[in-house]
């Protein structure tokens, strides 16, 4: 897709009754002159049956006027004018179709499977970009530069007239902080395309939280870029999966956590059991496999005792927490989970954080 000057003037009429942004507003095409590298970005919108706003989001990615810009739409077989919709915008949309798939993860996997960008996000067809977003966030970025990921600050609301921000962004410098009370909103964040794996289609509701953790767990923090323009809209409805689905929500983010937290235990205290070996090319598959299950007993019994007293005696709860995760889906002796249970609850401060321990069972 190349630059086009004034696309507001070439798209098909819109909502008329309706002023602003992006019915009567557009990026002006001005903010991407005076560079040629702008990094190829690609966009998947996955729908179905959203005819009510997909309108809306089509033409919020498409007036961003971003010079190099890939936009696939990935309707599941919609019968309630959507794809009337999508054929209206088709000739500025690089791909779309429309037909039965096994739910929005799977949708955004076939988006992602023909996405050509070096940077990658999915715009889910009730959502919104805001006006310049993307010029902001990827005015700082090359060929070159190093950065995994992108993030801006969303916006909430029932309508883009009627907005506030979801949450400003807040990322730790630790990696288990930053999963356990992830301040971030999927809408507001671009990756690297060779930085992330497919979705897991399991996961209909906490796939964007999985791809985020397992982000940090590959990635490290100083790979992260940020800005504080509000750069995307999350739109509130009584549809929406999140208002209707909290419960299953909450039950998929544990289930994301705690596989993750056993990786990282895995990593950190791989060494500890290999003596340093790791390196050693010529170990066997058995020994590593031995090694992995020594490696668990190593880290319920001694190293995780270890950081269980030193995290309560310095509150660190935040870091604490997804240790504590991994020492329960390790089904250690379950002494040692009583031994910090009432002191836990005493000494927890942070609303994210109680709302991650009652989902451990605690």
């Amino acid at each position: 897709m190349f630059l086009v000057s004034n696309l507001l003037r070439c798209l098909p009429a819109g909502n008329t009754e309706t002023a602003g942004w992006p019915w009567a507003e557009e990026t002006d095409p001005s903010v991407y002159a005076g560079r040629s590298d702008w990094p190829q970005i690609s966009i998947v919108t996955p729908s179905f049956n959203q005819a009510q706003f997909l309108e809306e989001t089509i033409r919020s990615v498409l007036l961003q006027n971003y010079p190099n810009l890939q936009y696939i739409v990935i309707d599941g077989g919609s019968t309630d004018g959507s794809v009337e919709i999508i054929k209206k915008y088709q000739r500025w949309i690089d791909f779309w179709v429309t037909e039965k798939d096994r739910g929005q993860s799977h949708a955004i996997n076939k988006g992602l499977e023909r996405c050509n960008g070096v940077w990658f996000n999915w715009i889910n067809s009730d959502d919104l970009l805001m006006p310049n977003s993307l010029e902001s966030l990827f005015k700082s970025l090359t060929k070159k530069s190093a950065y995994e990921l992108t993030i801006g600050n969303v916006a909430e609301g029932p309508n883009i007239k009627n907005i506030q921000i979801r949450h400003p962004i807040c990322l730790e410098e630790a990696k288990e902080i930053s999963m356990v009370n992830h301040k971030i909103s999927q809408p507001g964040m671009f990756y690297k395309k060779n930085a992330i794996s497919y979705l897991k289609e399991n996961l209909h509701l906490a796939m964007d939280y999985e791809l985020w953790v397992n982000f940090l767990i590959k990635s490290e923090m100083n790979k992260i870029i940020q800005t504080e323009k509000v750069v995307s809209f999350f739109r509130v409805h009584k549809n929406s999966k999140t208002t209707r689905r909290e419960k299953e929500f909450l039950d998929e983010e544990k289930q994301v956590l705690a596989t993750a937290c056993k990786q990282i235990a895995l990593k950190k205290y791989w060494s500890l059991s290999l003596g340093g070996a790791k390196t050693n090319k010529k170990i066997s598959k058995q020994k590593i496999t031995l090694n992995k299950k020594l490696l668990k007993k190593e880290i319920v019994t001694k190293h995780l005792l270890g950081d269980l007293r030193k995290n309560i005696q310095t509150k660190k709860i935040k870091l604490f927490l997804p240790l504590l995760m991994c020492c329960l889906e390790a089904k250690p002796v379950l002494t040692l989970v009583m031994i910090f249970k009432e002191t836990l609850k005493k000494m927890i401060q942070y609303e994210r954080v109680k709302s991650n321990c009652n989902r451990t069972g605690l």
